[in-house]
């Protein structure tokens, strides 16, 4: 039986909660246009204009646009203010005459145009490059799509990238028809060069494909990987097409050994006979990787598709060792960050949504548990006090001013992760005047303690410093992470969880104690006297805080 399993069902664990202060799942006008003033990686279109094609409704609730990346219903006052500066929103102007022209104020249509940025119906009409010859459709497509990756400002920024593309296509023998279907569809997209090529890039190349395994697919890459020219390779393999990832010296693995992970997989048998399908995906691939248009399957990852039952997967490696693919491996390819020049603004304003917004403003509570104040006021005995270890805390996994938000972002003192705040402290004290011996739960919303009476602050378990004054156990709020980020919530929390530990490290020995992380810890022990679900909220973090003088607060 777990320690406290008589106690009250009220006060066990599986009763806390987050405390939040907003949860719609929408972006707004106020946020977004503090955002734009404040976030460098905001920046708004000088002279913002519509999207050509929007359809917009007026309804009981607000304007209704169809047209853009989705459908959007823009209410309150957001709606009705974009009834004045829609038809002023044509590019011939900047905020301030837009401003002008509708008679409201500027920090208004400011925070309307942040709006319309966000949501993907705005491009900006200043310093918009020549494009002639490119098709209509395919520009009206281009206007209305940049916000899938904000790297273009206009969708004529984007069709000028296709026209300044010299793109070459490589291929072996036995890829003839696939370069064949493939020249074709890409003849239609408007590249300002499509070349059939040999292993002797011409000097004006930009982007290299290469068809095949070895041979002259092989040594176009090379010439390519020397001359610092993107590649995207791809190959049929019996059944199965396989593209991607994009190659280059500075960031990704060679064609070498991509090849080498394909021929692991002996797939050899029948090929398909489906070039014409596998051009077309490899087609899109090309066109999204150069225009920097939508959203690429095979920038970071091999595709593999199987063009009989259409089966696709993406993967970071195949699964070509003795023992299957390395998970550790396979979980810091899948996470991994893109390289500045394939990274994409729009991911960054994924940070204002309302919702996400309000990811950061949570905290974990014990509603049925008593508290304790935790905001203490700094001590000057030098003994490790309940003052003391709040300042350390407070230092390590606390917000600032009292955790209200400035200029609506929350201030915390040790960085985290989309400013989330995924850390979480427990406290096993033994020996810390001012505190009884006992668990307890920091409350970073309002910094106090809940108290856990369920733990034992003596049980032995690795990790755990029964001669220590107290112990820190610091978890990450995996499963809230997550509902931003998915997978690489796993990275945050335990980057958080380095930064959090460096920070109390660091206030522990400006006070004058010594705090040691313990090396390994019992996580299913550890995990089942604090009443902590591992899936959801594993342990990154154990240390010990002696009482005792650290050597640098001596010197």
């Amino acid at each position: 039986m777990l320690p406290g399993a008589n106690w009250p069902r009220n006060c066990l664990p599986s009763n806390r909660s987050w405390r939040t202060a907003m949860g719609n799942n929408v972006l707004q006008a106020e946020a977004m246009g503090i955002a734009t003033l404040s976030d460098p990686q905001f920046k708004l279109p000088l002279r913002p204009a519509m999207a050509p094609g929007l359809v917009v409704l007026p309804t009981d609730h607000g304007l209704l646009v169809e047209g853009g990346p989705a459908r959007q219903l823009f209410g309150g006052d957001a709606g009705g203010d974009l009834r004045s500066v829609w038809s002023a929103l044509d590019g011939s102007r900047g905020i301030d005459d837009v401003a002008l022209s509708t008679n409201l104020e500027e920090r208004r249509v400011h925070s309307i145009t942040s709006l319309l940025y966000a949501s993907g119906l705005l491009e900006d009409a200043s310093d918009v490059p020549e494009v002639t010859g490119f098709d209509e459709q395919a520009m009206l497509f281009m206007r209305r799509s940049i916000d899938s990756s904000r790297v273009n400002i206009s969708g004529a920024h984007a069709a000028n990238r296709l026209q300044r593309a010299t793109v070459c296509l490589v291929a072996n023998d036995d890829h003839g028809d696939l370069a064949d279907a493939l020249h074709q569809t890409l003849s239609l997209v408007g590249f300002g060069s499509l070349k059939r090529c040999d292993a002797a890039l011409p000097t004006d190349a930009t982007y290299v494909i290469v068809l095949g395994s070895g041979g002259l697919a092989e040594a176009a890459a090379d010439n390519a990987a020397r001359l610092g020219i993107p590649v995207l390779p791809a190959q049929l393999v019996g059944e199965c097409v396989y593209y991607g990832p994009q190659v280059h010296p500075d960031y990704s693995l060679s064609y070498q050994d991509l090849t080498q992970q394909i021929a692991a997989e002996n797939l050899d048998g029948p090929r398909s006979e489906s070039e014409a399908i596998a051009a077309e995906l490899i087609a899109g691939e090309v066109l999204t990787l150069i225009s920097r248009v939508g959203h690429s399957m095979a920038q970071q990852a091999l595709v593999r598709l199987n063009l009989t039952s259409m089966k696709q997967d993406r993967l970071v490696a195949v699964e070509s060792t003795k023992d299957g693919m390395p998970l550790a491996y396979a979980f810091e390819a899948s996470t991994v960050f893109a390289p500045r020049e394939l990274s994409s603004p729009r991911d960054h304003q994924v940070h204002y949504k309302s919702s996400n917004l309000a990811l950061t403003m949570d905290s974990m509570t014990w509603p049925s548990a008593p508290t304790l104040p935790f905001n203490l006021s700094p001590s000057s005995t030098g003994k490790l006090e309940a003052a003391a270890l709040s300042q350390i805390i407070r230092y390590a996994a606390g917000n600032r001013h009292g955790g209200e938000p400035v200029n609506g972002k929350v201030q915390r003192w040790a960085p985290t992760g989309g400013n989330l705040g995924s850390v979480q402290v427990y406290l096993i004290v033994r020996n810390v005047p001012g505190l009884e011996t006992g668990g307890y739960g920091f409350e970073r919303g309002d910094d106090s303690l809940a108290i856990l009476p369920w733990v034992s602050s003596y049980q032995s378990l690795a990790g755990l410093d029964l001669g220590c004054a107290v112990s820190v156990v610091l978890t990450g709020a995996l499963s809230r992470v997550a509902s931003k980020y998915s997978a690489f919530a796993w990275r945050i929390i335990h980057l958080d969880a380095g930064v959090a530990s460096a920070h109390l490290d660091a206030a522990a020995s400006d006070l004058g104690f010594t705090a040691t992380a313990a090396p390994i810890w019992d996580d299913t022990g550890i995990s089942n006297m604090l009443g902590i679900n591992l899936d959801h909220e594993p342990i990154t973090s154990v240390i010990n805080i002696s009482a005792t003088k650290s050597q640098g607060a001596e010197q």
